[in-house]
């Protein structure tokens, strides 16, 4: 009888331990598939930022920066580092949402709820609403927690589409053609942790211009008369609860609009003015004076295309925050701090990376190439045509600022 006992007792263990050994083989198959078919999203960066991002000691951010991909590009939180000691973060995404913006303030807070003091906000996503799949790529990275719970619940117009948005295999199956050799080996992949979130691109306008009147000319004055446009709902309605949850936190929030000419206007500048007047926030826009003249910015040779500022205007742009960001917000310089170590590290890859990037794509400073090839005497006819072009557009610059002096072009005339 005993025997039988144990023998059915033993048939019954093998069989639950079958059933153990099938459910965790299916459960490590699934987690399998759905980081097969999950994309990376590597352009822009995301994914460099996003994991390097997680890889962050804890509280130790104490700047974070959120928008669209004119941040992605414009903000170099190595170079802060480097000559304010400040510890900042780009998080931003390419067309990121306000939504997504919001919720990655309060990740990165709930990471570094004891160090971080600063939000800076670049508000060119409160013109229209973005498409879906931008609100994927500025999501997608974010790891399972209650606050992504909450941003996919709000993102989502049903459950299925809120499953889908956390469980990869149910939005990407159709992915089984796309799949390369980088989807196989992601999870070997490492971030390029010393960028810190900023995508590096060294093109030069004035030299991919076909004629220097493609090129933007500043307006440099604000026309306040402007009536203030229309901002889209679903973006003014995350910003109030940023401003919100800053208020609740005790964080600084700052309002900036990088300098993008002929995209931007004085009605959208006018209508988050008043956002800011309301609230009592500084609103910085790099489009207009005196912001514009403070950092001296060209749209001929510190953008890559007329929207995006390459390395040589998120030089710029980031010299002039991280005096901010110290003076105004007190960020901390944390140069000798023992515990911020880990950024002499990246400070020095980043140095590596900028000096072979610079190097390997025969990037130069046309700006310096000119000045230098006029002071030396060359003449307009011998210098290259990257260098005729900026020479031309710093003419047409100059003459338009001094109409506006003469006011013979007040800014009653500027287009909204």
């Amino acid at each position: 009888m005993w025997i039988r006992i144990e023998r059915g007792f033993s048939k019954k263990a093998a069989g639950i331990v079958k059933t153990l050994i099938f459910v965790f083989l299916a459960a490590a198959l699934f987690v399998y598939i759905n980081q097969l078919v999950q994309p990376i999203w590597t352009s822009w960066s995301n994914y460099d930022r996003t994991e390097g991002f997680y890889e962050e000691p804890e509280n130790t951010l104490e700047t974070v920066f959120v928008g669209t991909s004119v941040v992605v590009t414009g903000i170099i939180p190595a170079e802060l580092y480097e000559d304010y000691g400040i510890c900042a973060y780009n998080l931003a995404s390419e067309q990121q949402p306000m939504l997504a913006s919001y919720y990655w303030v309060e990740e990165a807070f709930r990471l570094h709820s004891e160090s971080m003091t600063t939000v800076v906000l670049d508000v060119s996503a409160l013109r229209f609403k973005q498409d879906d799949a931008f609100y994927r790529k500025a999501l997608d990275g974010m790891r399972l927690s209650t606050i992504k719970l909450h941003a996919v619940k709000d993102y989502a117009s049903d459950f299925s589409e809120m499953i889908s948005m956390l469980i990869p295999v149910f939005s990407y199956h159709d992915r089984w053609e796309e799949l390369t050799e980088t989807d196989f080996t992601k999870n070997s992949l490492e971030p390029e942790r010393c960028l810190r979130g900023l995508c590096l691109n060294g093109d030069v306008y004035a030299e991919q211009a076909d004629d220097y009147t493609e090129i933007a000319v500043p307006e440099y004055e604000i026309n306040e008369e402007a009536s203030a446009a229309n901002l889209e709902n679903e973006s003014v309605t995350y910003l109030m609860k940023m401003i919100e949850f800053c208020e609740e936190q005790d964080l600084n929030l700052v309002l900036i609009k990088t300098p993008v000419l002929g995209n931007w206007s004085s009605s959208l500048h006018n209508a988050v003015q008043e956002i800011a007047d309301t609230y009592g926030l500084d609103f910085m826009d790099f489009n207009y004076s005196p912001y514009f003249d403070e950092i001296s910015f060209n749209n001929a040779t510190d953008t890559k295309d007329g929207q995006h500022l390459n390395y040589f205007g998120a030089a710029k742009l980031t010299a002039f925050l991280g005096e901010y960001l110290s003076e105004v917000c007190k960020n901390t310089d944390h140069r000798g701090d023992e515990a911020y170590a880990f950024l002499d590290e990246q400070l020095e890859e980043y140095q590596s990376v900028l000096a072979s990037y610079l190097e390997t794509n025969e990037v130069i400073n046309l700006e310096e190439s000119l000045a230098a090839d006029l002071e030396a005497g060359v003449e307009y006819e011998d210098l290259t045509e990257a260098e005729q072009r900026l020479y031309q557009y710093n003419l047409t610059c100059e003459g338009k600022k001094q109409m506006l002096q003469d006011g013979t072009d007040s800014a009653d005339g500027m287009e909204d």
